[in-house]
């Protein structure tokens, strides 16, 4: 469980990320910037509210991006509008089909996760495939000699569906909890939860991960492909922008959102990039 200390410095390094990202778009002043750092001009708090008021603005003025006037290199437009989102860290809204006891509508948040959450869920994904299989064959073959294997085999998968909603909607890139130590009861609301609805937090869930990734996977193909270069392990990803930003790799690893660090990644390449053209050249 993340602590408001690691909670506090992910907020900070995003705020810096996104205010990078503002300077080099022009979208606001490096004076603006400082304004609403901890214990600035328009933000007195120094403590995790401070640090907290500073991300709100830094997400409020990359808005800016929207208003940009149209290029003739719209897919340009493009990647910038998919790397400050993913930047935000957006989540998406599901409002289930059902509403709670009192007749209220219930919505649940859905987030952009770790590489380590993306692995965890990786994994749960493969082993209820193998449920899935396992109910088939209890259905088929074992129902006269144990009536109640496909039964247990599917409150199993009931189970492991239910653990992947609990990530998926839990605020932040990380797991909720160890690892090795789910929980052995899920929250009311995943208890029996409509299959329509399963599915369409699964859809959210792609969009705000799969769909981003796929976006900037194909900017950083384009990039290897200009520059003539390999791209780089994970190992060797992780490690590099754990020494960009003076932190360790499994910090990164475990409670930055993947679409955000991979962002990050392409902002300061491009910064590179431009920083070794010619003074002549433009944007």
């Amino acid at each position: 469980m993340a602590t408001i200390r690691s909670l506090t410095r992910d907020l900070s390094v995003r705020s810096a990320e996104i205010a990078e990202l503002l300077r080099f778009r022009s979208l606001a002043s490096a004076e603006e910037i400082a304004d609403y750092q901890p214990g600035g001009a328009e933000n007195a708090d120094k403590g995790p509210m401070g640090v907290v008021f500073c991300y709100a603005n830094m997400v409020r003025m990359c808005e800016r991006l929207k208003t940009i006037p149209t290029r003739s290199a719209s897919e340009r437009e493009a990647s910038e509008s998919e790397i400050a989102d993913a930047l935000r860290g957006t989540p998406e809204a599901v409002t289930l089909s059902e509403p709670d006891a009192d007749g209220n509508a219930i919505t649940l948040n859905v987030y952009p996760k770790s590489y380590d959450c993306l692995d965890w869920l990786s994994i749960r994904d493969a082993q209820l495939s193998q449920l899935i299989e396992w109910r088939r064959l209890a259905l088929e073959r074992c129902t006269a000699v144990e009536p109640d294997l496909a039964e247990d085999v599917s409150a199993e998968i009931g189970y492991q569906y239910g653990l992947i909603l609990v990530v998926i909607t839990t605020e932040g890139p990380w797991l909720p909890w160890d690892m090795r130590e789910p929980p052995k009861e899920l929250p009311e609301v995943f208890q029996n939860i409509n299959p329509a609805d399963i599915l369409r937090l699964h859809q959210a869930f792609v969009r705000v991960n799969q769909v981003r990734l796929a976006a900037l996977d194909a900017l950083i193909s384009s990039g290897d492909k200009e520059g003539g270069g390999k791209r780089p392990s994970w190992l060797t990803f992780f490690a590099a922008q754990a020494s960009e930003h003076g932190t360790e790799a499994k910090f990164i690893m475990r409670h930055r959102d993947l679409p955000s660090v991979i962002a990050t990644a392409l902002i300061a390449a491009d910064l590179r990039k431009q920083a070794s053209e010619p003074s002549g050249k433009t944007a």
